[in-house]
């Protein structure tokens, strides 16, 4: 951190900054305690007041909770944090500006930590440029962190060119291989994340549906085994997990989706506490988003409804006439709607 404004003292002698745009984590308050002051109870209190929860006298509790460090706020930090709290992160797909101020407009609104993610079609079309478009944009959030990742790629040079663009993380997605194969290329992967500080997601099963031209045959994909996934967590020291439990890339084929609750209980239970990601939000209910976080989903990734809204949006405003800014706005604000609606969802708010 380079720099930080003072916004106050939430107890006497004891101030509270927000991080400067060009620290890690942009936008984040937190408190220098100097441990020489106040009273003995000051720390506990301290936390209460910054967490909403002093009206509920939380100062045990809050005693015991762990803030996000100002030096090495990351997506690991990120979805532990919402699991803790029973609420998951939300993962929005993004191929422009407009939805990187899309999520922005929906982080500052709802007070709640996200993530923008660009899928490697975005890679084609954008690259570095759309990457340092993202975190400069995610920079500016004042409502919570918002951090940026690479979604979905099996592209070792795709990897490379994200995390030297400064992305927080990168999804290894090694799916589409034998399960050897998978854990070598994903533990490769995340050896090169984490060299540059940042998170790695792997997923196990293939998902199936069709997303941006990369689609599986509902007939071939395959759902998580359990039984494999300690071992792959141990041979490639991944930070969060996308599990397969019959969620889909796009629109479910029946209404509610069926998914298996039983496989997903498995999975956490061999997972141990590492953060799982359940791809295919769009379309999900409330009633299962809420079932999937209490078996311990931290991240939902979220694309189809953010795009249908984007493309209803714009042909809207160009059959009405409208110029490419105004049309650009009204995508904005489609995209930011759907967002909102989905990080209050994710967040029980």
């Amino acid at each position: 951190m380079r720099r930080a404004n003072v916004l106050g003292c939430v107890r006497p002698g004891v101030p509270v900054w927000r991080c400067g745009a060009d620290s890690i984590a942009p936008g984040l308050a937190y408190v220098v305690f100097p441990g020489n002051v106040g009273a003995p109870d000051d720390l506990a209190r301290a936390a209460c007041i910054m967490s909403g929860r002093e009206a509920e006298g939380g100062i045990a509790a809050a005693a015991h909770m762990v803030a996000p460090s100002s030096s090495s706020y990351a997506i690991s930090d990120m979805l532990r944090e919402a699991r803790s709290v029973g609420r998951a992160v939300g993962a929005f797909n993004i191929y422009n500006i407009e939805g990187a101020l899309a999520v922005r407009r929906a982080v500052d609104s709802v007070g709640l930590p996200a993530l923008v993610q660009l899928h490697p079609a975005s890679m084609e079309f954008g690259g570095t440029a759309l990457i340092a478009a993202c975190k400069d944009v995610a920079a500016s959030a004042t409502g919570a962190p918002m951090l940026v990742q690479l979604d979905h790629s099996s592209s070792e040079a795709y990897i490379r060119m994200a995390l030297a663009a400064g992305v927080d993380g990168v999804m290894a997605d090694g799916s589409h291989l034998p399960l050897d194969e998978n854990e070598r290329w994903t533990a490769a992967m995340a050896a090169l994340a984490h060299a540059d500080g940042a998170a790695v997601e792997a997923e196990l099963g293939k998902l199936a549906g069709e997303e941006d031209g990369l689609s599986v045959d509902l007939l071939d994909a395959k759902m998580t085994d359990p039984a494999t996934v300690a071992s792959f967590l141990a041979a490639t020291n991944v930070d969060a997990l996308a599990v397969t439990i019959g969620n889909v890339h796009g629109k479910y084929a029946v209404n509610p989706p069926v998914l298996d609750w039983a496989r997903l209980d498995a999975v956490r239970t061999e997972a141990g506490d590492l953060p799982l990601v359940l791809h295919g939000a769009s379309g999900l209910p409330e009633a299962m988003i809420a079932r999937a976080i209490a078996a311990g989903v931290c991240k939902f990734n979220v694309n189809t409804e953010v795009r249908a809204a984007a493309r209803a949006a714009t042909a809207e405003a160009a059959a009405g006439g409208s110029d490419v800014l105004a049309m650009m706005k009204v995508s904005t604000d489609a995209m930011a709607t759907i967002v909102e609606a989905k990080m209050r969802c994710f967040g029980g708010k």
